[in-house]
C-alpha cells in the first residue's frame, strides 16, 4: 500500500544512506527512489518540500539527529574534509551548509563494492546484508575487516538489492594483485588517514590544508606549484613507488601516462591556493608527505589552526618584512604571484606592499629588454636612450618608470600638504 511505511528498519554501522534507503523501499514492496520520497513526505512532520536533501528526510525516517545520519552514514565526512567556505562551524551535515548536503548520497567510485565475507556475517547478526561506506571510498580494494579482496559491481543503481542478491552477478578483485598492493606502504598509509579524515566531525578551510601540503612538498624536494620547475612531481613519485593500476583504480579519469606530465587531479594538491582540488590527492599527498599515517592525519587536521598568515592580517593590509619582500621579488623574478605563493602570504597583501615599494608586477615571463632598459635608465642613460639602445617603446619604460616611483610620489605628497598646513 502505497502512502504509509509499514516498517521503518534500523540503520545499520556504517551503513551507507543509499543503501539504507533501498532497504526501506524493498521492506515497504519494493519502492522506487521517487515513491520513497513521496511516501517520507506522508511520514516526517515538517517541510517535505522537494528542496529538502534526501540526507535531511531518511534521517528524519531513521530517527537519527541529521548531523550524525550525515557523518557516518555518508561519505560527505571525506568529499568534504576541506571547504573553500566554513558554514555553521564547519560541521558536517548542517543544514546550513546546503552545498555538502547536494552530494551527500554520492559515492566515491563509478562502481559499487561489497565484501563477499560480511555478507555471511551481517546475515547472521543483523538478519541482512548491506552495503558499507567503507568499500565504498576510493582505492579501496580489500575489506579492513577480513582482509579479503572485495568484489564490485558496474551497476551504481544497485542499491536497491543487498550485496546478498547482487553477489552472482559481482566480479572479484584480483587477489594476487590484492596481495601485493597490501605491501605497499604508501597505499597502507593512504587508506589509514582516509579513515582518519572519515572519522573528523568538521570540515577544515581548503586554503590552510592546501598551503600546508605546499610547504611541506618543498621542503622535501617536490614542486610547489605548476609553474615550478624544481624537484618532483607528487605524480611521478608516485608512478615510480605505487602500483599503476591501483592509481588508475582511485584517479580514473587521469592516469594515462607515465609520470612525466603535470597531473592536475594529483598535483595540485601542492599548489598551495584554494582551487578544486579533490580531497583524494589531499590524502594521497600526505601518506606520500609522511612516513607516519598519524602524523600526516595530524598535519591535516591541524593546518587551519596553525595557518596564522591569514587569519591575523587582512587581505589589503601592507606588509612591513620590506627586506623578504624584495629578497622574495628577485627570487620570483618580478611575478607578484609567485612572490605570494613562495611566501605563503596572500596574494593581496603582497601586490599591495610591492606596489608601496615600486616593484610592479612583471607577470609569469619577464622582459629582459625592459628590464636592461629601467637599469640603464636607472644609471644614468635618458629615457629615451634606454628604451632606444634595448628595443623598448618609449611609452612603455615611461610606464614602468611611473609605477616605480609611486612610492615617492605619495611622500612629495604628504610634504606638500604638511607645508601648506604649517603655511596656513
Amino acid at each position: 500500500m502505497r502512502g504509509k511505511f509499514h516498517v521503518i528498519p534500523q540503520c545499520l554501522p556504517d551503513e551507507h544512506a543509499r543503501g539504507y534507503a533501498g532497504r526501506i523501499g524493498q521492506i515497504n514492496g519494493n519502492l522506487t527512489r521517487i515513491e520513497l520520497r513521496q511516501t517520507a513526505s506522508h511520514w516526517i512532520e515538517g517541510d517535505q518540500s522537494t528542496s529538502i536533501k534526501e540526507a535531511i528526510w531518511l534521517a528524519r525516517i531513521s530517527g537519527i539527529d541529521p548531523s550524525n545520519f550525515v557523518q557516518n552514514h555518508t561519505l560527505v565526512p571525506f568529499f568534504h574534509f576541506v571547504t573553500s567556505k566554513c558554514r555553521d562551524g564547519g560541521l558536517h551535515g548542517s543544514e546550513a551548509s546546503p552545498e555538502s548536503l547536494n552530494a551527500s548520497l554520492r559515492i566515491g567510485r563509478r562502481s559499487v563494492q561489497f565484501c563477499r565475507r560480511c555478507i555471511n556475517e551481517d546475515i547472521s547478526n543483523y538478519g541482512t546484508s548491506y552495503w558499507k561506506r567503507e568499500h565504498l571510498l576510493p582505492g579501496r580494494a580489500w575489506c579492513s575487516k577480513h582482509l579479503y579482496a572485495l568484489a564490485r559491481l558496474e551497476d551504481i543503481d544497485i542499491f536497491s538489492d543487498s550485496p546478498a542478491g547482487a553477489n552472482a552477478k559481482a566480479i572479484q578483485n584480483d587477489e594476487p594483485w590484492v596481495e601485493r598492493l597490501k605491501h605497499q606502504p604508501i597505499i597502507n598509509r593512504f587508506l589509514a588517514i582516509q579513515d582518519g579524515v572519515l572519522d573528523h566531525q568538521g570540515a577544515l578551510l581548503q586554503a590552510s590544508v592546501s598551503r600546508m601540503l605546499r610547504d611541506r612538498a618543498l621542503v622535501l624536494g617536490f614542486r610547489g606549484g605548476r609553474s615550478d620547475t624544481k624537484g618532483s612531481l607528487l605524480s611521478q613519485h608516485l608512478f615510480q613507488n605505487v602500483d599503476h593500476a591501483w592509481l588508475r583504480y582511485t584517479f580514473p579519469r587521469s592516469i594515462d601516462n607515465t609520470g612525466d606530465d603535470y597531473v592536475g587531479s594529483i598535483d595540485s594538491a601542492t599548489r598551495g591556493d584554494h582551487d578544486s582540488c579533490s580531497p583524494v590527492a589531499y590524502v594521497m599527498a600526505a601518506a606520500v608527505f609522511w612516513d607516519d599515517a598519524n602524523e600526516a592525519l595530524d598535519a591535516l587536521l591541524s593546518a587551519e589552526r596553525l595557518d596564522n598568515p591569514r587569519q591575523t592580517r587582512p587581505r589589503d593590509q601592507p606588509l612591513t618584512d620590506v627586506y623578504d619582500l624584495e629578497q622574495a621579488y628577485a627570487d620570483a623574478k618580478g611575478s607578484h604571484y609567485r612572490v605570494a605563493n613562495n611566501l605563503g602570504l596572500p596574494k593581496a597583501s603582497v601586490a599591495s606592499s610591492l606596489k608601496k615599494l615600486g616593484l610592479p608586477a612583471m607577470g609569469d615571463k619577464p622582459d629582459q629588454h625592459l628590464i636592461n632598459a629601467m637599469r640603464m635608465f636607472g644609471q644614468g642613460a635618458s629615457l629615451l636612450a634606454a628604451a632606444t639602445m634595448n628595443q623598448v617603446e618609449v611609452g612603455v619604460l615611461e610606464n614602468l618608470v611611473r609605477r616605480s616611483i609611486d612610492r615617492f610620489s605619495s611622500a612629495v605628497q604628504g610634504w606638500s600638504e604638511t607645508a601648506e598646513t604649517e603655511a596656513a
